[in-house]
């Protein structure tokens, strides 16, 4: 039942001795773009993909086909058929955590702890040389290697080596000595359509496979600000513990995304990394053991009416420069706050999650050339990217008032420091900062007590660094991040004198 690309038949009539002239040979249809391509072709001439030999006896799993067309016997044909390539990954790895945590009564302390991770996760398999793909936070839960080992769907159970992670997007490749599990096929998020039927595959809660149906719910890539480079996936197919690193399939089993992370408590909640952006980096990690990300060093964020307000822009598309990161190649490039982008190497860059990407995947010392709408002119900036930090980050000052919603303002005269609130919706009010109070002084997460709650004469007794300009407050801020967390206690005054600890999950600004 499955599309067969037509086989051609000849027109020339009969020979002589009446024997019919041999078909002409038959096109190949592109699996991707479903162009017709001439016989014998090996690769697609409108996208290059290659092609695969006509087999008249047994249809090409890619070739293009509408999602309604597919029986429910093909369905889950192709499902199981999918399901004999995911594996489940077993974890053990140790590691001693300091990170920022508030008590009952809003104080914070610093909780020490060495975790004994025993995890499941799951896994795909991509290549007959046994490589596996999942996430990092899977492979390499502490941010280096684990013991790992991968079970198939069959009941073998395998050694697994790590071959390298990308922390970054949160992707893995583990590899196996095994060539008896058939890879899978990777298709194109791209060209999902909302409400297509998809499924998650895995092996949740240590049950064995498990397969859960759902749809694609936004065609709208989603930023969650979990992971520095996010493009997700979202779907209501439903995801729980140990999905993580399994494949979200399309209904013919070829990969849309990896999937994850779920909400447990809310249904239409999974979110995969697009397989796309997945494809890239795991070939990357694959074949080099890494991916060596392109970087600038530029904070930016979509195109919005109030930045086309503020920066008197005149085009309806590209990405907001927000801060330049001093010390980058942005920098020395003269980029400014309110440039917007709208084309890379003269193609187009519409969107943050694409132009991210785009200068990622170049690489380090590549020069560039970026296109720029600047005071209403269009200019070109030349500019030649490095190596991604592992961890890059804004201003210190500048990441904590995107937080909070709140700005610090300096008074030079007085040599104070104020807490301005922006809006009624400003994290800060639910803190119990109010509008104008001073800061006194701040003690950062990475010198909090461990177990001992910031009390007034706790918190004097640590040290707190004193503040009288936004300088003082910078040095002292770039010590809040710990263990995947913001941790900060002010004194702030007004009438009088307060201690206000403040912890918050990090989530990361748009960088390029």
């Amino acid at each position: 039942m499955l599309a067969l690309a037509l086989l051609g038949s000849s027109a020339r009539g009969i020979a002589q001795e009446s024997v019919p002239a041999a078909p002409a040979p038959a096109p190949i249809y592109c699996p991707v773009c479903g162009a017709q391509n001439k016989a014998g072709s090996k690769f697609c001439l409108k996208d290059g993909t290659p092609l695969p030999a006509l087999d008249p006896e047994r249809a090409s799993l890619n070739f293009a086909r509408a999602t309604e067309a597919f029986s429910a016997e093909e369905i889950q044909a192709a499902i199981q058929e999918a399901g004999q390539s995911v594996v489940r990954i077993r974890v053990k790895a140790s590691a001693r955590l300091r990170y920022p945590e508030l008590d009952d009564d809003g104080l914070g302390y610093l909780e020490v702890d060495t975790d004994e991770e025993n995890s499941i996760g799951s896994g795909f398999v991509i290549d007959t040389d046994g490589s596996v793909v999942t996430n990092a936070h899977v492979a390499a839960p502490f941010g280096a290697g684990a013991e790992l080992s991968v079970d198939s769907t069959g009941g073998e159970s395998y050694p697994a080596k790590l071959v390298g992670f990308d922390e970054a997007s949160d992707l893995a490749v583990v590899r196996i000595e095994a060539g008896k599990l058939p890879p899978l096929t990777w298709g194109d998020s791209e060209k999902v359509l909302l409400g297509e039927e998809t499924w998650a595959l895995g092996n949740p809660l240590n049950i064995g496979f498990s397969m859960t149906r759902g749809n694609i719910s936004s065609v709208v890539r989603v930023r969650m600000g979990m992971h520095q480079v996010e493009n997700f996936l979202h779907s209501d197919a439903f995801f729980t513990n140990g999905n993580s690193g399994g494949p979200l399939v399309s209904v013919r089993g070829l990969v849309l995304g990896v999937n994850d992370m779920g909400y447990s408590g809310s249904k239409s909640q999974g979110y995969s990394i697009p397989s796309r952006m997945a494809r890239l980096v795991v070939e990357k990690i694959r074949t080099q053991g890494a991916y060596k990300r392109g970087f600038l060093g530029l904070q930016v964020h979509a195109l919005d009416s109030e930045s086309i307000r503020k920066y008197s822009i005149k085009r309806t598309g590209g990405v907001v420069v927000e801060t330049v990161l001093p010390g980058f190649p942005a920098a020395a490039a003269g980029f400014r706050q309110g440039d917007l982008i709208f084309g890379l190497n003269g193609r187009g860059a519409p969107e943050t999650y694409l132009l991210q990407e785009a200068i990622s995947s170049v690489g380090p010392e590549v020069p560039l050339t970026i296109a720029v709408e600047r005071g209403g002119q269009v200019v070109s900036v030349p500019v030649t990217t490095t190596l991604r930090p592992p961890t890059p980050r804004i201003d210190p000052v500048q990441d904590l008032q995107r937080y909070l919603q709140a700005e610090f303002v300096e008074d030079a005269k007085k040599k104070d420091v104020l807490l301005k609130i922006v809006n009624s919706f400003s994290v800060a009010v639910t803190y119990g900062f109010e509008d104008g109070q001073k800061v006194e002084s701040v003690l950062v997460a990475k010198d909090w007590p461990s177990e001992v709650a910031l009390h007034p004469e706790v918190y004097r007794a640590h040290h707190p660094h004193p503040v009288k300009s936004l300088a003082d407050l910078r040095e002292a801020l770039g010590g809040m991040y710990l263990g995947g967390r913001l941790g900060v206690a002010f004194s702030m005054k007004t009438d009088r004198v307060r201690v206000i600890s403040l912890v918050l999950d990090e989530e990361w600004a748009v960088l390029i």
